[in-house]
């Protein structure tokens, strides 16, 4: 089966890598999104049985963030003075992880199941509030029927804010893929979240999250990557609390690429657009909310050959959100560089 331009074992072979040892996390997640909506490899024959594989892998790095905590640099809002927490805060920053995975092959179908535990822990230097660790975890199911392949997966995610318990967020998540045409393919994902603080400061933030997109993108290798792409994405969140002013819809577009510069060398990037439109205006007085942001990330991914490996991955990503509410405009801009180490 090459009619994606190469072989699908090939293909996922990479892929697998880039989830495995990606430095970055935009590496990592895209890596993880075409493993959740491609196909289990072919299943055992007698000549070739069932293999059961495990890996851990550990990361660490640490860059600048000039806005640890996505706020305004406003000092006021709607005639109130904000808390010094609740302005700009930018911080140096460390980071470690480590991240588990296991797989196995569902009998003699064409399905495989996996599970995954992830955890990381983020320290901003000069903005210790907002220090973070995050904990998710879960399992999926992939396979195919003909030409269509597919995966589902529950997981959950939950986090501390500087030390305190901070949110838990459980969801569940389909998606697919289907070639159109030589070295092309759809890719569609839904998504369903409940995310819910357990600080009562942040329960008006408590919903429940939708999220759709699809995507045309090519399979060319590109350290296996796609080497260009368009998504287009909707959603909807809904408060928990119907009288809280932070339900919204949002739509989006996203455009990615990649190459390859030599074996183990690859740089990416993307530009990103998402519009969120905020259903009340008794939370801003009376305006009807509209923020709009723009996202822009570069990078540079380093592996080594092998499944057991390393790889650094030095990243520049900046953000612009704009919006009629004075106290939610900011920027940000990152500054990081990462490097991991996957053992089997």
């Amino acid at each position: 089966d090459r009619r994606l331009g190469f072989g699908r074992r090939d293909r996922r072979a990479e892929y697998r890598l880039l989830s495995e040892q990606g430095a970055s996390a935009l590496t990592r997640e895209i890596a993880d999104r075409e493993l959740a909506g491609s196909a289990a490899e072919a299943p055992p024959t007698a000549s070739a049985p069932a293999l059961r594989t495990a890996e851990i892998a550990w990361s660490a790095g640490g860059g600048y963030d000039s806005n640890a905590n996505a706020a305004t640099s406003e000092s006021a809002f709607f005639g109130f003075q904000l808390d010094p927490r609740e302005q700009r805060q930018a911080s140096p920053f460390v980071e470690a992880g480590a991240d588990f995975r296991a797989r196995r092959p569902l009998g003699s179908l064409p399905a495989r199941l996996s599970a995954t535990l992830r955890a990381g822990h983020r320290v901003n230097v000069d903005a210790h509030d907002f220090d973070q660790t995050v904990v998710d975890g879960g399992g999926a199911i992939e396979g195919r029927a003909g030409t269509l392949q597919w995966g589902a997966a529950l997981h959950a995610t939950g986090g501390l804010l500087d030390g305190r318990e901070h949110f838990v967020a459980p969801y569940a998540e389909v998606s697919a893929s289907i070639p159109v045409r030589e070295g092309a393919e759809l890719v569609g994902l839904a998504r369903a979240i409940a995310l819910d603080y357990r600080q009562p400061d942040f329960e008006p933030l408590d919903v429940r999250r939708y999220v759709w997109g699809g995507a045309l993108q090519t399979q060319a290798r590109a350290g296996g990557l796609p080497r260009l792409g368009l998504a287009l994405l909707g959603g909807r969140d809904v408060t928990r609390d119907r009288s809280s002013p932070f339900s919204n819809d949002r739509w989006g577009a996203r455009l990615f690429a990649a190459r390859e510069l030599r074996r183990g060398a690859t740089v990416y990037g993307e530009v990103s657009w998402l519009t969120s439109d905020f259903f009340g205006a008794r939370g801003f007085q009376r305006v009807d909310r509209l923020d709009r942001q723009w996202v822009g990330l570069v990078g540079v991914e380093l592996r080594s050959r092998g499944a057991q490996g390393w790889s650094v991955g030095p990243q520049v990503r900046l953000t612009r959100n704009e919006s009629n509410v004075g106290v939610f405009r900011y920027d940000r801009v990152e500054v990081s560089v990462f490097f991991r180490r996957a053992l089997r």
